[in-house]
């Protein structure tokens, strides 16, 4: 069960799901990442959506090696669900606005903008799809995007993900084999403009 509302303190319990009963709980789950490089308090902006962007915020993601939880400024961890303590990984050099996840194909798949600058005035936005081995956190393949932020992503057969900027769809297939091209195809008809939403179905991709 994870507890987190626009707070800084997350916590996280572990109910067996046969009796109900605690196994385990983990508190303090900021200091099982690595520490952010500015102690922020307040949001930031906001994202693709228009929500507030909370750098603290965490996103668990389970997956087959334990509990993924991913910071929006830039840091990650694996935590070993069987005793919640445990931190099997953790790694920072992910985008620093981090704004959805995905776990599937084997990888996980993180999109958001790295910023570059040292002000406001020469800050430059690159958005980005990142796709890092859940067993050891590194970084499997980085798939710069075009077109805006990112403000979507779909699971697609083999694989691939679909993702979304306001004038484009991309998709990208992270563990193509050989010298198999990573980037598929990008598709900037007007029909996709704005995706916020899709699905794949039936062999096709729906936005």
């Amino acid at each position: 069960i994870w507890e987190f509302s626009e707070g800084h303190d997350p916590k996280l319990t572990a109910i067996d799901p046969t009796s109900g009963a605690r196994l385990w709980e983990a508190h303090d789950i900021q200091e099982l990442l690595p520490a952010a490089k500015d102690s922020v308090v307040t949001p930031e902006g906001t994202r693709p959506d228009r929500t507030p962007f909370l750098p603290w915020k965490i996103h668990p993601v389970p997956t087959d090696r334990g509990l993924a939880l991913i910071r929006s400024n830039g840091a990650a961890a694996m935590l070993d669900t069987r005793d919640g303590n445990t931190v099997l990984w953790s790694r920072k050099g992910l985008p620093d606005r981090i704004y959805g996840t995905l776990w599937d194909g084997g990888l996980l798949h993180i999109w958001g903008v790295r910023t570059k600058g040292s002000s406001s005035i020469d800050t430059v936005i690159e958005p980005v799809l990142v796709s890092i081995d859940p067993a050891t956190g590194s970084t499997i393949h980085e798939e710069i995007l075009q077109g805006g932020e990112p403000q979507c992503a779909v699971a697609v057969d083999g694989g691939r993900v679909a993702i979304a900027t306001p004038r484009n769809i991309t998709m990208v297939a992270p563990m193509a084999p050989g010298e198999s091209p990573r980037r598929q195809w990008r598709h900037s008809g007007p029909e996709v403009r704005d995706t916020n939403i899709g699905w794949a179905s039936g062999g096709q991709l729906v936005a």
